[in-house]
Protein backbone atom coordinates (compact mmCIF):
# COMPACT_ATOMS: atom_id res chain seq x y z
CA UNK A 1 0.00 0.00 0.00
CA UNK A 2 1.26 3.58 -0.84
CA UNK A 3 1.63 5.28 2.65
CA UNK A 4 0.89 8.48 1.22
CA UNK A 5 -2.34 7.81 -1.07
CA UNK A 6 -3.81 4.84 1.32
CA UNK A 7 -3.24 6.78 4.59
CA UNK A 8 -7.01 6.53 5.24
CA UNK A 9 -6.74 2.88 4.92
CA UNK A 10 -3.50 2.46 6.46
CA UNK A 11 -4.50 4.20 9.54
CA UNK A 12 -7.55 1.88 9.86
CA UNK A 13 -5.56 -1.02 10.22
CA UNK A 14 -2.72 0.61 12.50
CA UNK A 15 -2.94 1.58 16.51
CA UNK A 16 -0.48 3.87 17.88
CA UNK A 17 0.15 4.72 21.79
CA UNK A 18 2.19 7.71 22.64
CA UNK A 19 4.91 8.16 25.00
CA UNK A 20 2.72 10.82 27.10
CA UNK A 21 -1.23 9.73 28.14
CA UNK A 22 -2.90 12.27 25.11
CA UNK A 23 -5.99 11.79 26.71
CA UNK A 24 -8.87 14.36 27.57
CA UNK A 25 -8.67 14.38 31.20
CA UNK A 26 -12.47 15.88 31.56
CA UNK A 27 -13.73 12.63 29.63
CA UNK A 28 -14.00 9.23 31.65
CA UNK A 29 -11.83 6.04 30.34
CA UNK A 30 -14.50 5.02 28.28
CA UNK A 31 -15.15 8.42 27.25
CA UNK A 32 -12.23 8.73 25.51
CA UNK A 33 -11.53 5.22 24.18
CA UNK A 34 -15.32 5.94 22.40
CA UNK A 35 -14.31 9.12 21.16
CA UNK A 36 -10.47 8.23 19.36
CA UNK A 37 -12.68 4.82 18.03
CA UNK A 38 -14.75 7.02 16.49
CA UNK A 39 -12.41 7.73 13.68
CA UNK A 40 -12.82 4.60 12.63
CA UNK A 41 -15.14 2.19 10.90
CA UNK A 42 -15.52 0.26 13.97
CA UNK A 43 -18.83 -2.32 14.15
CA UNK A 44 -21.09 -2.21 17.21
CA UNK A 45 -18.21 0.48 18.71
CA UNK A 46 -20.37 0.22 22.30
CA UNK A 47 -19.73 -3.22 22.58
CA UNK A 48 -15.79 -2.85 21.78
CA UNK A 49 -15.08 -0.48 23.94
CA UNK A 50 -16.43 -2.45 26.43
CA UNK A 51 -14.15 -5.23 25.32
CA UNK A 52 -10.54 -2.99 25.43
CA UNK A 53 -11.78 -1.57 28.95
CA UNK A 54 -11.82 -5.32 29.91
CA UNK A 55 -8.83 -6.46 28.52
CA UNK A 56 -6.56 -3.82 29.67
CA UNK A 57 -8.54 -3.35 33.53
CA UNK A 58 -9.83 -0.71 33.63
CA UNK A 59 -14.00 -1.76 34.29
CA UNK A 60 -14.31 -0.88 37.44
CA UNK A 61 -13.58 2.67 36.64
CA UNK A 62 -14.60 2.86 33.06
CA UNK A 63 -16.72 6.02 33.93
CA UNK A 64 -14.63 7.95 36.10
CA UNK A 65 -12.75 10.89 34.72
CA UNK A 66 -9.08 10.64 33.59
CA UNK A 67 -8.03 13.47 35.45
CA UNK A 68 -8.70 10.91 39.07
CA UNK A 69 -5.90 8.22 37.77
CA UNK A 70 -2.86 7.63 38.20
CA UNK A 71 0.25 7.80 35.72
CA UNK A 72 0.11 3.97 35.08
CA UNK A 73 -4.04 4.17 35.06
CA UNK A 74 -3.61 6.75 32.49
CA UNK A 75 -1.54 4.09 30.30
CA UNK A 76 -3.70 1.73 30.26
CA UNK A 77 -6.19 4.14 28.84
CA UNK A 78 -3.44 4.89 26.20
CA UNK A 79 -3.25 1.34 25.34
CA UNK A 80 -7.25 1.10 24.54
CA UNK A 81 -7.67 3.96 22.49
CA UNK A 82 -4.88 1.99 20.18
CA UNK A 83 -6.83 -1.20 20.89
CA UNK A 84 -10.11 -0.43 19.96
CA UNK A 85 -10.18 -0.46 16.42
CA UNK A 86 -9.00 -4.16 15.95
CA UNK A 87 -5.59 -2.95 14.45
CA UNK A 88 -3.53 -4.88 13.25
CA UNK A 89 -0.50 -3.19 13.88
CA UNK A 90 0.75 -1.11 17.06
CA UNK A 91 3.71 1.30 16.96
CA UNK A 92 4.43 1.91 21.18
CA UNK A 93 6.50 4.42 22.17
CA UNK A 94 8.23 3.70 25.23
CA UNK A 95 4.97 2.38 27.07
CA UNK A 96 6.59 1.32 30.42
CA UNK A 97 8.72 4.21 30.83
CA UNK A 98 8.13 5.59 34.72
CA UNK A 99 6.10 3.15 35.74
CA UNK A 100 6.24 0.08 38.56
CA UNK A 101 7.94 -2.66 38.02
CA UNK A 102 4.19 -4.34 38.45
CA UNK A 103 2.41 -2.31 36.15
CA UNK A 104 5.25 -2.98 33.65
CA UNK A 105 5.04 -6.63 34.52
CA UNK A 106 1.53 -6.40 33.73
CA UNK A 107 1.61 -4.31 30.32
CA UNK A 108 3.86 -7.06 29.12
CA UNK A 109 1.87 -9.61 29.78
CA UNK A 110 -0.80 -7.93 27.29
CA UNK A 111 1.76 -7.18 24.92
CA UNK A 112 2.00 -11.30 25.21
CA UNK A 113 -1.71 -12.08 24.66
CA UNK A 114 -2.16 -9.17 21.75
CA UNK A 115 0.74 -11.39 19.97
CA UNK A 116 -1.15 -14.62 20.05
CA UNK A 117 -4.23 -12.88 18.94
CA UNK A 118 -2.38 -12.23 15.68
CA UNK A 119 -1.72 -8.14 16.32
CA UNK A 120 2.05 -6.98 15.78
CA UNK A 121 3.58 -4.47 17.97
CA UNK A 122 6.64 -2.04 17.89
CA UNK A 123 7.96 -1.21 20.78
CA UNK A 124 11.01 1.68 21.49
CA UNK A 125 12.38 1.29 24.37
CA UNK A 126 15.85 2.06 25.98
CA UNK A 127 15.70 -0.67 28.44
CA UNK A 128 17.63 -4.02 26.98
CA UNK A 129 16.19 -6.11 29.68
CA UNK A 130 12.49 -5.77 28.32
CA UNK A 131 13.81 -5.34 24.75
CA UNK A 132 14.91 -9.19 25.04
CA UNK A 133 11.61 -9.91 25.58
CA UNK A 134 10.57 -9.51 21.42
CA UNK A 135 11.14 -11.88 18.90
CA UNK A 136 13.08 -9.32 16.96
CA UNK A 137 15.29 -6.52 17.74
CA UNK A 138 16.05 -3.48 15.92
CA UNK A 139 19.25 -1.37 17.26
CA UNK A 140 18.96 2.48 15.80
CA UNK A 141 21.96 5.27 15.69
CA UNK A 142 21.45 8.52 14.57
CA UNK A 143 17.94 7.35 12.53
CA UNK A 144 20.13 4.19 10.81
CA UNK A 145 19.46 0.55 11.82
CA UNK A 146 22.47 -0.82 12.55
CA UNK A 147 21.21 -3.93 13.72
CA UNK A 148 17.96 -6.12 13.27
CA UNK A 149 18.43 -9.79 14.65
CA UNK A 150 17.22 -11.51 17.08
CA UNK A 151 17.50 -10.92 20.72
CA UNK A 152 19.89 -14.45 21.41
CA UNK A 153 21.73 -13.43 18.35
CA UNK A 154 22.16 -9.77 19.40
CA UNK A 155 23.31 -10.84 22.73
CA UNK A 156 25.87 -13.26 21.79
CA UNK A 157 27.84 -9.89 19.82
CA UNK A 158 27.76 -11.69 16.08
CA UNK A 159 29.01 -8.80 13.78
CA UNK A 160 26.56 -6.30 12.29
CA UNK A 161 28.52 -6.48 8.76
CA UNK A 162 27.48 -10.22 9.11
CA UNK A 163 23.97 -9.85 9.66
CA UNK A 164 24.48 -9.98 13.02
CA UNK A 165 24.13 -7.44 15.83
CA UNK A 166 27.40 -6.80 17.39
CA UNK A 167 28.97 -3.76 18.23
CA UNK A 168 28.88 -1.89 21.49
CA UNK A 169 26.13 0.90 22.43
CA UNK A 170 27.28 4.27 21.63
CA UNK A 171 25.82 7.42 22.78
CA UNK A 172 22.46 8.30 21.29
CA UNK A 173 21.90 4.76 20.79
CA UNK A 174 18.53 3.90 20.31
CA UNK A 175 16.87 0.51 20.94
CA UNK A 176 13.74 -0.71 18.86
CA UNK A 177 12.08 -3.74 19.74
CA UNK A 178 9.26 -5.19 17.67
CA UNK A 179 6.99 -8.53 18.83
CA UNK A 180 5.26 -10.55 16.85
CA UNK A 181 6.41 -12.99 14.14
CA UNK A 182 7.41 -13.23 10.36
CA UNK A 183 4.62 -15.39 10.14
CA UNK A 184 1.87 -12.85 11.45
CA UNK A 185 3.41 -9.86 9.25
CA UNK A 186 2.98 -12.78 6.46
CA UNK A 187 -1.10 -12.94 7.24
CA UNK A 188 -1.02 -9.15 7.84
CA UNK A 189 -0.33 -9.07 3.74
CA UNK A 190 -2.51 -11.65 2.94
CA UNK A 191 -5.25 -10.22 5.25
CA UNK A 192 -5.18 -6.99 3.73
CA UNK A 193 -5.27 -8.32 -0.04
CA UNK A 194 -8.25 -10.52 0.36
CA UNK A 195 -9.44 -7.32 2.33
CA UNK A 196 -8.97 -4.71 -0.48
CA UNK A 197 -10.55 -7.50 -3.30
CA UNK A 198 -13.77 -7.40 -0.95
CA UNK A 199 -13.97 -3.79 -0.99
CA UNK A 200 -13.32 -3.25 -4.21
CA UNK A 201 -16.05 -6.43 -5.43
CA UNK A 202 -19.06 -4.35 -2.95
CA UNK A 203 -18.44 -0.59 -3.88
CA UNK A 204 -18.27 -1.83 -7.92
CA UNK A 205 -21.49 -3.92 -6.98
CA UNK A 206 -22.87 -0.48 -5.19
CA UNK A 207 -21.23 1.80 -7.83
CA UNK A 208 -19.52 4.80 -6.99
CA UNK A 209 -22.15 7.17 -6.05
CA UNK A 210 -22.84 4.64 -2.67
CA UNK A 211 -19.61 5.17 -2.05
CA UNK A 212 -19.28 8.59 -2.26
CA UNK A 213 -22.21 9.07 0.13
CA UNK A 214 -21.03 6.75 2.20
CA UNK A 215 -17.83 8.63 2.80
CA UNK A 216 -19.93 11.89 2.75
CA UNK A 217 -21.26 10.61 5.65
CA UNK A 218 -18.52 9.11 7.65
CA UNK A 219 -16.79 12.67 7.31
CA UNK A 220 -19.87 14.71 8.60
CA UNK A 221 -20.07 12.24 11.52
CA UNK A 222 -16.42 12.71 12.99
CA UNK A 223 -17.11 16.44 12.27
CA UNK A 224 -20.03 16.19 14.33
CA UNK A 225 -17.96 13.99 16.86
CA UNK A 226 -15.47 16.90 17.20
CA UNK A 227 -17.62 19.33 17.45
CA UNK A 228 -19.48 17.33 20.57
CA UNK A 229 -15.83 17.36 22.08
CA UNK A 230 -15.62 20.90 21.75
CA UNK A 231 -18.75 21.83 23.10
CA UNK A 232 -18.04 19.70 25.88
CA UNK A 233 -14.47 20.92 26.76
CA UNK A 234 -15.91 24.31 27.11
CA UNK A 235 -18.39 23.25 29.69
CA UNK A 236 -16.72 21.03 31.56
CA UNK A 237 -13.59 23.16 31.51
CA UNK A 238 -14.27 26.01 34.59
CA UNK A 239 -11.77 28.72 33.24
CA UNK A 240 -12.63 28.83 29.93
CA UNK A 241 -16.23 28.47 30.59
CA UNK A 242 -16.13 31.74 33.01
CA UNK A 243 -14.10 33.39 30.24
CA UNK A 244 -16.54 32.73 27.68
CA UNK A 245 -20.00 33.19 29.69
CA UNK A 246 -19.19 35.77 32.44
CA UNK A 247 -16.42 37.40 30.52
CA UNK A 248 -18.21 39.74 28.22
CA UNK A 249 -21.11 40.45 30.75
CA UNK A 250 -18.70 41.66 32.79
CA UNK A 251 -16.47 43.66 30.72
CA UNK A 252 -19.84 45.49 28.93
CA UNK A 253 -21.36 46.35 32.16
CA UNK A 254 -17.61 48.35 32.99
CA UNK A 255 -18.42 49.79 30.26
CA UNK A 256 -21.22 51.39 30.83
CA UNK A 257 -19.67 52.62 34.64
CA UNK A 258 -17.10 54.23 32.44
CA UNK A 259 -19.59 55.74 29.86
CA UNK A 260 -21.50 57.09 32.85
CA UNK A 261 -18.96 59.18 34.29
CA UNK A 262 -18.35 61.14 30.89
CA UNK A 263 -20.26 64.11 29.48
CA UNK A 264 -24.05 63.86 28.88
CA UNK A 265 -22.97 65.02 25.32
CA UNK A 266 -20.94 62.28 24.50
CA UNK A 267 -22.69 59.72 21.82
CA UNK A 268 -22.71 56.60 23.77
CA UNK A 269 -24.40 54.73 20.29
CA UNK A 270 -21.16 56.17 18.50
CA UNK A 271 -19.14 53.31 20.56
CA UNK A 272 -21.26 51.03 22.77
CA UNK A 273 -22.46 48.21 20.39
CA UNK A 274 -18.97 48.66 18.49
CA UNK A 275 -16.99 48.24 21.83
CA UNK A 276 -19.43 44.99 22.77
CA UNK A 277 -18.74 43.50 19.26
CA UNK A 278 -14.74 44.30 19.86
CA UNK A 279 -15.29 42.80 23.50
CA UNK A 280 -16.58 39.13 21.76
CA UNK A 281 -14.05 39.67 19.49
CA UNK A 282 -11.38 39.41 21.57
CA UNK A 283 -12.84 36.92 23.91
CA UNK A 284 -13.63 34.30 21.07
CA UNK A 285 -10.25 34.55 19.67
CA UNK A 286 -8.50 34.18 22.95
CA UNK A 287 -11.12 31.15 23.58
CA UNK A 288 -10.29 29.68 20.41
CA UNK A 289 -6.76 30.17 20.06
CA UNK A 290 -5.92 28.65 24.15
CA UNK A 291 -8.19 25.52 23.21
CA UNK A 292 -6.40 24.71 20.29
CA UNK A 293 -2.78 24.82 22.07
CA UNK A 294 -4.35 22.63 24.26
CA UNK A 295 -5.25 19.82 22.14
CA UNK A 296 -1.42 20.09 20.71
CA UNK A 297 0.39 20.30 23.66
CA UNK A 298 -1.84 17.65 25.25
CA UNK A 299 -0.85 15.49 21.85
CA UNK A 300 -4.43 14.95 21.69
CA UNK A 301 -4.22 16.90 18.15
CA UNK A 302 -1.27 14.46 17.18
CA UNK A 303 -3.62 11.47 18.38
CA UNK A 304 -6.51 12.79 16.64
CA UNK A 305 -4.39 12.47 13.07
CA UNK A 306 -2.96 9.29 13.61
CA UNK A 307 -6.55 7.75 14.85
CA UNK A 308 -8.08 8.74 11.10
CA UNK A 309 -9.38 12.15 11.87
CA UNK A 310 -8.71 14.35 8.61
CA UNK A 311 -8.04 17.97 8.80
CA UNK A 312 -11.29 19.25 6.89
CA UNK A 313 -13.39 17.28 9.68
CA UNK A 314 -11.04 18.82 12.79
CA UNK A 315 -11.10 22.38 11.55
CA UNK A 316 -15.00 22.10 10.44
CA UNK A 317 -15.89 20.29 13.96
CA UNK A 318 -13.63 22.98 15.69
CA UNK A 319 -15.69 25.84 13.84
CA UNK A 320 -19.08 23.90 14.54
CA UNK A 321 -17.83 23.62 18.24
CA UNK A 322 -17.03 27.55 18.75
CA UNK A 323 -19.94 28.52 16.72
CA UNK A 324 -22.35 27.45 19.65
CA UNK A 325 -20.00 29.80 21.60
CA UNK A 326 -19.81 32.44 19.43
CA UNK A 327 -23.37 33.22 19.06
CA UNK A 328 -23.97 32.90 22.62
CA UNK A 329 -21.52 35.80 22.89
CA UNK A 330 -23.05 37.40 20.36
CA UNK A 331 -26.44 37.39 21.60
CA UNK A 332 -25.52 38.05 25.30
CA UNK A 333 -23.04 40.91 24.26
CA UNK A 334 -25.32 42.84 21.92
CA UNK A 335 -28.58 42.16 24.50
CA UNK A 336 -26.86 43.81 27.65
CA UNK A 337 -25.27 46.92 25.63
CA UNK A 338 -28.64 47.39 24.25
CA UNK A 339 -30.35 47.12 27.76
CA UNK A 340 -27.57 49.07 30.01
CA UNK A 341 -26.96 52.06 27.27
CA UNK A 342 -31.01 52.19 26.73
CA UNK A 343 -30.84 52.27 23.10
CA UNK A 344 -33.20 52.11 21.17
CA UNK A 345 -33.42 50.52 17.63
CA UNK A 346 -36.16 48.90 15.35
CA UNK A 347 -36.51 44.93 14.83
CA UNK A 348 -34.58 44.85 11.36
CA UNK A 349 -31.48 46.83 13.10
CA UNK A 350 -31.84 44.67 16.10
CA UNK A 351 -31.32 41.91 13.74
CA UNK A 352 -28.39 43.41 11.07
CA UNK A 353 -26.78 44.28 14.81
CA UNK A 354 -26.86 40.76 15.78
CA UNK A 355 -25.50 39.42 11.91
CA UNK A 356 -22.34 41.77 12.25
CA UNK A 357 -21.38 40.56 15.80
CA UNK A 358 -21.99 37.04 14.83
CA UNK A 359 -19.87 36.86 11.81
CA UNK A 360 -17.25 38.94 13.31
CA UNK A 361 -16.74 36.01 16.30
CA UNK A 362 -16.91 33.51 14.05
CA UNK A 363 -13.79 35.24 11.92
CA UNK A 364 -12.59 35.52 15.40
CA UNK A 365 -12.84 31.45 15.68
CA UNK A 366 -11.01 31.53 12.60
CA UNK A 367 -8.34 33.56 13.62
CA UNK A 368 -7.78 31.50 16.57
CA UNK A 369 -7.51 28.60 14.37
CA UNK A 370 -5.40 29.71 12.17
CA UNK A 371 -2.73 30.88 14.61
CA UNK A 372 0.80 29.10 14.56
CA UNK A 373 0.98 29.31 18.65
CA UNK A 374 2.49 25.93 19.83
CA UNK A 375 1.75 26.54 23.85
CA UNK A 376 -0.35 28.67 25.64
CA UNK A 377 2.37 31.40 26.59
CA UNK A 378 2.66 31.95 22.69
CA UNK A 379 -1.17 33.13 22.55
CA UNK A 380 -0.64 36.08 24.02
CA UNK A 381 1.97 37.70 21.36
CA UNK A 382 -0.85 37.58 18.70
CA UNK A 383 -2.88 40.13 21.45
CA UNK A 384 -0.61 43.35 20.76
CA UNK A 385 0.25 42.00 17.06
CA UNK A 386 -2.87 41.48 15.57
CA UNK A 387 -6.32 42.27 18.30
CA UNK A 388 -4.59 45.79 19.61
CA UNK A 389 -4.06 47.64 16.78
CA UNK A 390 -7.58 46.66 15.18
CA UNK A 391 -8.57 49.07 18.26
CA UNK A 392 -6.81 52.01 16.97
CA UNK A 393 -7.04 51.81 13.11
CA UNK A 394 -10.43 50.37 12.60
CA UNK A 395 -12.00 53.59 13.73
CA UNK A 396 -13.75 52.14 16.93
CA UNK A 397 -11.94 54.82 19.28
CA UNK A 398 -10.65 57.64 16.31
CA UNK A 399 -12.62 58.36 13.32
CA UNK A 400 -10.76 56.67 10.55
CA UNK A 401 -10.96 60.45 8.34
CA UNK A 402 -8.51 61.62 11.25
CA UNK A 403 -5.97 59.12 10.97
CA UNK A 404 -3.26 59.54 8.68
CA UNK A 405 -3.46 57.61 5.11
CA UNK A 406 -1.27 54.64 6.11
CA UNK A 407 -2.73 53.97 9.15
CA UNK A 408 -6.47 54.61 7.15
CA UNK A 409 -5.31 52.18 4.88
CA UNK A 410 -3.44 49.60 7.07
CA UNK A 411 -7.02 49.44 9.16
CA UNK A 412 -8.54 48.02 6.18
CA UNK A 413 -6.86 44.99 6.90
CA UNK A 414 -8.53 44.30 9.96
CA UNK A 415 -11.86 42.91 10.14
CA UNK A 416 -13.17 44.89 12.92
CA UNK A 417 -13.09 47.54 10.64
CA UNK A 418 -15.59 46.44 8.42
CA UNK A 419 -17.82 45.21 11.71
CA UNK A 420 -17.37 49.30 12.90
CA UNK A 421 -18.07 50.14 9.39
CA UNK A 422 -21.45 48.49 9.25
CA UNK A 423 -22.32 49.08 12.57
CA UNK A 424 -21.77 53.35 11.90
CA UNK A 425 -23.98 52.30 8.97
CA UNK A 426 -26.86 50.73 10.66
CA UNK A 427 -27.42 53.05 14.29
CA UNK A 428 -27.85 55.77 12.22
CA UNK A 429 -31.36 56.71 11.01
CA UNK A 430 -33.22 55.40 7.62
CA UNK A 431 -30.21 52.94 6.55
CA UNK A 432 -30.55 50.75 3.89
CA UNK A 433 -28.85 47.25 3.00
CA UNK A 434 -27.34 48.63 0.00
CA UNK A 435 -25.03 50.62 2.25
CA UNK A 436 -23.62 47.89 3.98
CA UNK A 437 -24.04 44.85 1.61
CA UNK A 438 -19.91 45.36 0.73
CA UNK A 439 -18.78 45.65 3.71
CA UNK A 440 -21.06 42.40 4.94
CA UNK A 441 -19.98 40.30 1.92
CA UNK A 442 -15.70 41.46 3.20
CA UNK A 443 -16.90 40.21 6.79
CA UNK A 444 -17.73 37.16 5.01
CA UNK A 445 -14.81 36.46 3.39
CA UNK A 446 -12.63 37.10 5.81
CA UNK A 447 -14.00 33.51 7.10
CA UNK A 448 -13.46 31.91 4.20
CA UNK A 449 -9.51 33.52 3.81
CA UNK A 450 -8.77 32.65 7.36
CA UNK A 451 -10.21 29.23 7.14
CA UNK A 452 -7.64 28.17 4.04
CA UNK A 453 -5.29 29.51 6.27
CA UNK A 454 -6.38 27.02 8.79
CA UNK A 455 -6.04 24.65 6.71
CA UNK A 456 -2.61 25.18 5.91
CA UNK A 457 -1.23 25.88 9.68
CA UNK A 458 -2.84 23.04 11.44
CA UNK A 459 0.20 20.55 10.51
CA UNK A 460 -0.44 17.04 11.55
CA UNK A 461 3.57 16.85 12.91
CA UNK A 462 4.81 19.49 15.15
Amino acid sequence: MNPLKDRAELRQRIGYMPQGPALYDDLSARGNVAFFGAAHRTENLKKKVDEVLQFTDLSERADNAVHTFSGGMKRRVSLACALVHSSEVIFLDEPTATVDPQLRSRFWKTFRELTRGGTTLFISTHLMDEAVLCDRIAILRKGSVIAPDTPATIIAGQDPSRGGAGGHRGKGDHRRASRGSRRCASSLRTRGGRNGRRRADRHSGRGRPAADRERRGRVMRRTFIIAGRVVRQLIRNPRLLVLSVAAPLVIVYFLKIFFDTLPPTFDVARYAVPVAAFVVHFLAFLLCAIALVQERTKGTMERMFINGFRRTEIIAGCVLGFLGLATFQAVAGLAEAIWLFDLDYNGDTLAMLFVVVWLLAIVSVMLGISTFARHEGQVFPFVPLIILPSVFLSGLLVDVDELPTWADWLGHVFPLFWANDVIQDLIEVGWKFGDVQSSLAVLAGYSVLLLLLASRTLREVE
